[in-house]
């Protein structure tokens, strides 16, 4: 209503609680507006009516007093103060408790009694109101619900407190003994009662609008006869000129019948109007000792006259809201039936129904449109001559009681239209329960079937593809998403389609996927790469394909997301080895610098390959560890400090006695080490460094953190050479240390092994060369090298190189690298490092070139080695299982194209463990080789062999498409590697247990294949050894001790 309560500080006081009297309003709800609005020129005229009002009542009423001169039977101005506050609103309470005052002191009362029942005449109206409008208070009681509300709150709950506040303010001022405060209460609250049930009704449901419909012409001459025939039978009953009840009780309860019949012609309003007078002129007789309700007992006077007076007024209010309700009812009727109807002929679906005969009695347009047929033709149809009877037995469970439901193929009988249809039929009952016939519901679903068979063919295709499938609206929303999505990503179908592509790819941003939507809608859009969110928290790396479409008015765009852990693993491994390589050149071209110059700078390069924050160069003598050159943060480490040996991680490095690594140092089996909880170093990468054949010391990289991956055979390798290269700098230190006792001129040339150091003139002779680049050339002098020119000890692919290089240094003064191969005198081939810088004299001017040259022809070879080692076997040669599953994808692509077969044999050799632990690892390594070489040459070309690890091989037989054809091979097999093996001069013999799985039957893929294949193996280790079994079958065949067949 956008009411606004006063709120203005320094309002008055109400004495009697010592609260604002705003603050008392506003807990009533009786200030609903500003101050400035108490004084518009409508609140005032409104203020003065119904204070007049009031006071006009209450001095009617009082003039006919029943105890002192307070008291009367029926207080008129509670109903007009209930009524008034009702229609014009809580603000003119004050009109109110004026008039209330005003009488209370017309009638004699002192100033402060007529004060105090003043206030409870004010705030037992306000409390009902408040009360009333709270609940939603109809005041057209229309509803029994709203005469409920008016009889509890405004008779009952206001007028009590009126009732108790006028007779404790007559008892406290002394006008009422004690004895008699109970009767004055209970006459009070009945008389105040009285007021708002007789008086109030009338006036809360007099509207001018209403009451000219109700006296319209036709209806005046019949209200006015009523009106009158209540008025004159009032007259008899209550002033008749004769005190006899012979004479007023025929028609005592005529005007009752009287009230109903105007309650029912001419509604609440009238009805309550003419009880009101005829309650008054029941109040007057009785106050008179006149008319029926006389008695000698008072309470039986009383209480027989507020009867009448309640039963007067409230059943015509029951009859018109029960009438009100009937006609409200009716009129929902009428609008539901209307609303039925105009529902059943714009049903989207068919409806029809059908008699017990099952003839057709009524079916809507819907009905027709679907059936291809025109009205006239399905009026009347006999449903037994359908061309198309799968619909009857449907229909007829209808007949039966049955809500049945039929959904297929459909034929209709006027065209001959072939459809698909959803019919539903339910049984129609009549009164008595008896069924009549039957409704049927039916639905043309052959779009719907066809969508579904679009659907179910796309999600068939997308549920069996290798990518993870989406479709995504142009709000990012998930739409769909196939089971390989679902399984990758940990979450159930209904979860994914209830997310956004935000949701799942922590890299891209709401804008920047509808970006991407916008950009497909133009055609495919390049691939790019991106991460997708797992429901654990742990991301993949995926390569995302899109394309848009438009599907009737919505864009939805088709996403291919390929999860490339594997690719992005490989890459990465590739990526390490490569930087690794370049970083061991980087630091094989530190030659020039100082000795702890290139350890550090090694180090440097070393931390920045690994990223770990320490690394140290350090030198072992006895039981002291020295730190010889470190890279740490500051404060630290430095250079020349010295800690027991026993107490590092070197410790454990040299026991080793080779590379030593732990992401994890806590978890490891050295988490009770000293070194652990002296340094706390989680992650930690150690390996020893010779100088010559005698330990020197070590070189480490660590970090108090973990790590955030395993190490792996490159790490150890990168740290293998790196150790090397610093042994071999020590060395050449060394030995630089020595030629400095020589000659001065001998400084600027090493002799030494590995480096080359020559000399070569602008002209392109060659001045000088130590003995290591006589060596690489394998050249006895430097005159047999000018003889057969230097430029032709270069391989033609890198002469042009090698003559800019020279070229840049004599003419530019610039210094530059080169890697290149050379052919030296006898043929062989060497790869070679070479550092060129001019040599200038004492006037600045460039005289010769200065090229120091390594031979790192170890170090290609190693790098040749670390990519061996990522795929074969270090000890046997075999493919090791990186390989393996690259050949048992391949096999498993080439069965599909060709829809050949392979086996997958998995061996466990038998005898070999005690051989190992008797005559040690080295005869143990005797023996594996020896299988290894025994596998190749009883198996094709086309099959494989590989060492997962131990005394565990794999072999995949290809083209194979059952286990009888593996029969002669796994024989061949078993007796190859039941010779006996020569090792440390005795003649040993072990076996093999081997499991066989098949492709397909015994697995879809590579892994499941490998785990069928090794529970066969351990099948048949129980059954005996030596022998074969084949997975879900057992053994086909015993060992070789009872059949010696070798195919």
């Amino acid at each position: 209503m956008g009411i606004q309560y006063a709120t203005k500080e320094g309002a008055c006081l109400v004495e009697s609680s010592g609260l604002p009297l705003q603050d008392v309003g506003k807990s009533l709800g009786i200030l609903p507006m500003t101050v400035s609005a108490y004084f518009s020129r409508k609140w005032i005229v409104r203020c003065f009516i119904l204070a007049l009002a009031y006071f006009v009542a209450g001095i009617i009423g009082l003039s006919v007093p029943f105890i002192d001169s307070h008291i009367t039977l029926i207080w008129a101005p509670t109903g007009i103060a209930v009524a008034a506050l009702l229609r014009w609103g809580m603000s003119l309470w004050p009109a109110l408790g004026a008039g209330a005052f005003v009488v209370n002191l017309w009638i004699g009362s002192s100033p402060g009694l007529a004060l105090g029942i003043a206030v409870g005449n004010t705030l037992g109206p306000l409390l009902a109101v408040s009360l009333l409008q709270r609940f939603h208070f109809n005041i057209d009681l229309k509803r029994r619900r709203d005469l409920l509300l008016f009889l509890s709150c405004a008779v009952f709950g206001g007028m009590a407190l009126t009732a108790s506040n006028g007779v404790f303010q007559l008892w406290f001022a002394g006008v009422i003994p004690d004895p008699e405060v109970a009767a004055a209460w209970a006459v009070w609250w009945l008389g105040d009662a009285m007021g708002v049930l007789v008086c109030g009704v009338p006036l809360l449901t007099f509207d001018w609008a209403r009451l000219k419909r109700s006296l319209q012409p036709q209806r005046l001459l019949e209200l006015g006869l009523a009106f009158s025939l209540l008025i004159i039978s009032g007259v008899l009953i209550f002033n008749g000129p004769v005190n006899n009840a012979a004479l007023y009780h025929p028609v005592l309860y005529l005007p009752f019948l009287l009230l109903a019949w105007l309650a029912i012609r001419g509604g609440i309003a009238v009805a309550s109007t003419a009880a009101l007078l005829l309650s008054i002129q029941a109040v007057w007789a009785t106050s008179q000792g006149i008319g029926p309700f006389q008695s000698n007992d008072v309470h039986f006077s009383l209480a027989m006259l507020w009867g009448y007076m309640v039963s007067a007024t409230v059943i015509p209010m029951l009859i018109t809201i029960l009438i009100g309700e009937l006609v409200e009812s009716r009129r929902a009727l009428q609008q539901s039936e209307a609303r039925y109807r105009q529902l059943l002929s714009n049903s989207p679906s068919g409806i029809l129904n059908y008699d017990a005969d099952l003839i057709v009695t009524f079916f809507n347009t819907r009905f027709a449109e679907i059936m291809h047929a025109p009205e006239g033709y399905l009026q009347g149809l006999d449903c037994h001559t359908l061309r198309d009877s799968r619909v009857i037995p449907t229909m007829e469970k209808a007949l039966k009681g049955e809500t049945s439901s039929y959904e297929g193929p459909y034929s209709t009988s006027y065209s001959g239209v072939a459809i698909w249809i959803s019919l539903k039929c339910a049984p129609v009952f009549d009164a008595k329960g008896r069924i009549t016939g039957g409704i049927a519901l039916v639905e043309d679903i052959t779009a719907r079937k066809q969508v579904e068979q679009a659907l179910f063919k796309f999600k068939f295709f997308s549920d069996n593809a290798s990518d993870m499938h989406m479709l995504v609206d142009d709000q990012t929303c998930i739409r769909y998403a196939n089971r390989l999505a679902c399984e990758t990503l940990g979450y159930t179908q209904s979860e994914l389609q209830g997310m956004s592509i935000p949701d799942i790819d922590p890299h891209f941003s709401r804008v920047q996927v509808q970006e991407v939507v916008e950009r497909s809608k133009a055609g495919p859009i390049s691939s790019f790469e991106t991460e997708h969110s797992r429901r654990d928290g742990s991301l993949i790396p995926v390569e995302i394909t899109a394309r848009a479409h438009e599907f009737n008015g919505e864009w939805l765009c088709f996403t291919s997301a390929r999860d490339i852990s594997d690719r992005k693993a490989l890459e990465a491994r590739a990526r390490r080895q490569r930087d690794g390589l370049a970083a061991l050149n980087e630091v094989a071209a530190l030659t020039h610098l100082s000795l702890q110059e290139q350890l550090r700078e090694a180090l440097v390069i070393g931390s920045r390959y690994y990223g770990l924050e320490f690394a140290i160069v350090s030198r072992v003598e006895g039981d002291n560890y020295t730190v010889l050159a470190q890279v740490a943060p500051p404060d630290s480490l430095s250079d020349g400090q010295t800690f027991p040996l026993a107490d590092t991680y070197c410790d454990i490095t040299l026991k080793s006695g080779d590379v030593f690594v732990t992401e994890n140092m806590g978890h490891s089996s050295h988490s009770d080490h000293p070194s652990y909880e002296n340094f706390g170093l989680e992650t930690y990468l150690g390996a020893p460094v010779h100088v010559g054949k005698e330990l020197y010391g070590t070189v480490n990289f660590s970090s108090p953190a973990q790590y955030e991956r395993v190490f792996d055979e490159g790490d150890r390798e990168f740290m293998r050479l790196l150790a090397r290269w610093i042994g071999s700098v020590i060395t050449l230190n060394q030995n630089r240390e020595a030629l400095a006792a020589r000659e001065a001129w001998l400084q600027t040339i090493i002799e030494t092994e590995p480096e080359c150091v020559k000399v070569v003139s602008p002209e392109g002779k060659l001045l000088q060369m130590n003995q290591a680049g006589l060596s690489i050339l394998e050249a006895e002098s430097v005159e047999q090298i000018n003889q057969i020119g230097l430029m032709a000890f270069v391989d033609e692919p890198f002469r042009e190189a090698f003559e800019e290089l020279s070229t840049r240094a004599l003419q530019q003064g610039d210094s530059g690298s080169l890697e290149f191969t050379i052919t030296g005198h006898h043929g062989r081939v060497r790869w070679l490092d070479t550092h060129v810088a001019p040599l200038r004299d004492n006037t600045g001017q460039i005289v010769s070139v200065l090229s120091v040259t390594r031979d790192i022809t170890q170090l290609k070879e190693q790098q040749q080695k670390l990519e061996l080692l990522a795929h074969y076997d270090s000890l046997t040669g075999l493919p090791n299982r990186t390989l393996l599953a690259e050949r048992m994808q391949r096999e498993q692509a080439l069965s599909h194209r060709n829809g050949s077969g392979f086996a997958i044999c998995y061996m466990d050799l038998d005898g070999f463990k005690p051989i190992n632990d008797e005559l040690g690892h080295d005869a143990g390594d005797s023996i594996l080789k020896v299988i290894a070489q025994r596998l190749q040459w009883v198996l094709r070309e086309v099959d494989t062999v590989s060492r997962l690890g131990g005394d565990e091989f794999v072999l995949i037989l290809s083209d194979t498409r059952s286990a009888s054809a593996c029969v002669p091979v796994l024989d061949r097999v078993l007796a190859a590697i039941a010779e006996p093996i020569t090792v440390s001069g005795q003649n040993r013999q072990v076996s093999a247990s081997i499991g066989l799985a098949l492709y397909p039957d015994d697995g879809d893929d590579p892994e499941t294949l490998l785990r069928h294949a090794d529970q066969a193996m351990y099948q048949a280790k129980g059954q005996g050894k030596n022998r074969y079994c084949v997975h879900g079958v057992g053994t086909p065949e015993p060992s070789l001790d009872d059949s010696e067949r070798v195919h």
